[in-house]
C-alpha cells in the first residue's frame, strides 16, 4: 500500500463520532454532567450539543404536560359571536359551552341566543351567520400562523424575521445573525392547535354535558327543548367541521418522524 501524505487523521470526526457518545454514556450516572460539559471538555463546538439539549428539555417538558395535566386554554380568545339580529349586533364573547355562574342549578346555553337581547339563535338563518363568523375567525387564526415572524430563541439574540431561511440544522432554522440559535415562528402550530381545539370544546356539547350532573342536564335540556336540540345539531356540525378542515389539517397534529429521529443525526 503506498502512503499518501495527503491524507490526515480527521480528529474532530473521532471525537464528536466515537469518543464523545462512550464518555456520555459512562458519566451519565454523574450529577452536573452532561454533553455540553463534555464537548467542551473535549474541545468540541459545544453549540449543537447545548442547542440539542434545550430542545429535548422543551421536548420532555411538553410530553410531561401533555401527560399529567389538562390542557390549559386560559390564552386562548373565545369565540366572537356578533349578535345576528339586526336591532341587536352585540359581540357575544363565549368561552364556555354552559353559563354556570348566573344559575348553577339550571346552566343556560351560551351558544342558543344573545345575552344582550335575549333572543334565540335557532332558525337556520341565524345558525348560517354564526357558522360563518366561527369560519373567519378560524381562517385568521390560520393566516396568524402563516404570517408569523420567525424569531431566534436564542435570549441575546431575540433576532426576528418574516423570510423563511434555508440555513438548516437539527432543530429547525438556524439563526442568520447569531447562528447558536433557532429561528421559531412567533406564533407556533401548537398554540393555532390550542386554539383549535377550544372553539372545538365550546361547541362540543355532549362533552359538556357528560361534565354535568344529572340535575343540571335535566335543567339544561327543559329551559327549551326545541331550542336546545335544534341548537346541539348545529353546534356538533361546527365541531365536525373543525376536525375536518382545521385539526386534520393542523402540523401539530401530525406525527414527524423526522423530528423524531433527528437526535441522531450527525451532528
Amino acid at each position: 500500500m503506498v502512503d499518501n501524505k495527503d491524507l490526515k487523521i480527521d480528529l474532530l470526526y473521532y471525537l464528536a463520532q466515537q469518543i464523545h457518545p462512550v464518555v456520555s454514556r459512562l458519566v451519565e450516572p454523574i450529577e452536573e454532567t452532561d454533553a455540553v460539559r463534555i464537548a467542551e471538555c473535549l474541545g468540541l463546538d459545544s453549540t449543537n450539543y447545548r442547542r440539542a439539549a434545550v430542545a429535548q428539555a422543551n421536548q420532555r417538558a411538553a410530553e410531561e404536560d401533555c401527560t399529567w395535566q389538562q390542557e390549559n386554554y386560559e390564552l386562548c380568545e373565545g369565540v366572537v359571536v356578533v349578535c345576528p339580529h339586526p336591532e341587536c349586533g352585540y359581540s357575544n364573547v363565549i368561552r364556555e359551552t354552559f353559563d354556570f355562574v348566573t344559575d348553577p342549578t339550571s346552566p343556560r346555553f351560551l351558544i342558543a341566543g344573545c345575552s344582550q337581547c335575549n333572543l334565540t339563535w335557532e332558525s337556520s338563518e341565524h345558525q348560517a351567520v354564526i357558522s360563518n363568523q366561527i369560519d373567519r375567525q378560524l381562517g385568521e387564526f390560520v393566516a396568524r400562523h402563516h404570517f408569523a415572524a420567525y424569531k431566534c430563541d436564542e435570549p441575546t439574540c431575540e433576532f426576528k424575521t418574516r423570510v423563511q431561511t434555508m440555513k438548516w440544522c437539527r432543530e429547525g432554522l438556524e439563526c442568520i445573525r447569531c447562528s447558536t440559535g433557532v429561528l421559531r415562528r412567533e406564533y407556533t402550530s401548537k398554540q393555532l392547535f390550542d386554539q383549535q381545539m377550544f372553539f372545538r370544546q365550546i361547541f362540543d356539547v355532549d362533552a359538556a354535558l357528560r361534565k354535568m350532573s344529572d340535575s343540571q342536564k335535566r335543567a339544561a335540556e327543559n329551559r327549551d327543548r326545541q331550542q336546545f336540540n335544534a341548537c346541539r345539531i348545529d353546534s356538533m356540525d361546527i365541531v365536525n367541521r373543525i376536525n375536518e378542515k382545521y385539526l386534520e389539517r393542523n402540523s401539530y397534529n401530525r406525527v414527524d418522524l423526522s423530528y423524531i429521529f433527528a437526535p441522531m443525526m450527525k451532528i
